[in-house]
């Protein structure tokens, strides 16, 4: 079920995992001291999704609100599973002149600031999730790292596609590939 009632998965626009809901949620739930006016902002903007009641321009001017500050918050998860993201590339880079190079190609990579901080596009998370997974399956914490990476396709699906290939690649027989390959699925089908 979904945090505004119903079946999810029958609601037209609402098409994520339960997975997302609850971690947005527990993600408001730790902001809201810092900005308790976001709930209504957020109440009015559903108002405004369902209803049509309000027109854009009626919107921005009903609620009085530091906007940039809310964006700010809202947009903070992003930027900590970003830093994130920016250490794992670094651990996993050997020289210093390839860390360099990784370090300014992912700060200035367009497809991140663009998508994940113009759009809100959430897909840094399951990527964050994807590549600890993966630099857990280098470090030979296989069973880890695979569950990681299932747990990275509860958010987007796009880290089912990493499991076979880690788990085939690094499974020793059939048996130990056919465990990792379950284990990698179980969170997705849970």
């Amino acid at each position: 079920k979904s945090a505004i009632g119903g079946d999810y998965r029958k609601q037209s626009g609402f098409y994520y995992t339960p997975t997302v809901f609850y971690f947005f949620s527990l993600v408001q739930f730790m902001l809201h001291p810092l900005a308790p006016e976001f709930r209504d902002y957020m109440d009015k903007a559903y108002s405004l999704y369902k209803f049509g009641a309000l027109t854009p321009l009626d919107y921005i001017n009903s609620i009085k609100i530091n906007y940039f500050y809310i964006f700010f918050l809202m947009k903070l998860p992003y930027l900590i599973f970003d830093i994130g993201i920016l250490f794992i590339i670094l651990r996993m880079v050997k020289t210093w002149q390839n860390t360099k190079k990784s370090f300014l190609l992912w700060l200035f990579n367009p497809v991140v600031l663009y998508g994940t901080y113009a759009y809100a596009q959430f897909d840094i998370i399951p990527t964050f999730l994807l590549l600890v997974g993966i630099y857990f399956c280098f470090k030979n914490k296989i069973i880890f790292g695979v569950l990681i990476i299932g747990i990275a396709a509860t958010f987007k699906n796009f880290a089912l596609f990493a499991i076979l290939p880690i788990t085939f690649s690094l499974g020793k027989n059939i048996k130990e590939r056919l465990f990792l390959s379950l284990l990698g699925f179980s969170p997705f089908l849970i």
